[in-house]
């Protein structure tokens, strides 16, 4: 059996659209296990158009098929509103088709998006997750850590906080 050929880029055009399946079905199983991390109706072609021609859209890529997707920014406006320019990127809706399911995408993306932080001398990744479910966990076990503050209550659901410092010298 060959090995699969994977890779971790930018998307751009009609290929970043691909992300809409995936974020659609990653909402459709959580929803399985009581509330959406997601609204499968949230995502919407133009939003994705947008977030390509902003670079911010990044696939995973098993072969040639889109098998994980993540929105990589420079700001969080929502989350982090007062971090000032250049001290982080943000990572949003990483999500894995089903499918793909433990063959180690959210490592992987969570890897590029550390040598992207590097590249850009941003020292810290940061992201928002759901607080009350195993989440929180999974991100600690890939190097992030909680900040130490009461979760925020937005979108419905509880919201933690979470960096992973990229810059050795913190």
């Amino acid at each position: 059996m060959t090995e699969a050929f994977w890779q971790v880029r930018r998307v751009y055009g009609d290929v970043a659209l691909e992300a809409i399946d995936i974020l659609r079905e990653a909402s459709r199983w959580t929803s399985t296990f009581g509330q959406p991390i997601w609204l499968a109706e949230s995502f919407t072609v133009e939003e994705q158009r947008n977030l390509a021609a902003a670079g911010e859209q990044v696939g995973g890529f098993e072969d040639s098929k889109m098998a994980a997707c993540m929105r990589l920014q420079r700001k969080d406006r929502v989350f982090w509103p007062d971090d000032p320019p250049g001290e982080a990127l943000y990572v949003h809706k990483l999500a894995v088709r089903r499918a793909s399911s433990g063959k180690g995408w959210t490592a992987r993306m969570i890897d590029w998006a550390k040598r992207e932080c590097r590249k850009e001398n941003a020292p810290a990744l940061r992201l928002d997750t759901a607080a009350n479910t195993k989440l929180p966990q999974f991100y600690e076990r890939l190097g992030f850590q909680m900040i130490e503050e009461p979760p925020i209550f937005a979108e419905g659901m509880l919201i933690v906080r979470m960096q992973l410092w990229v810059d050795a010298s913190r």
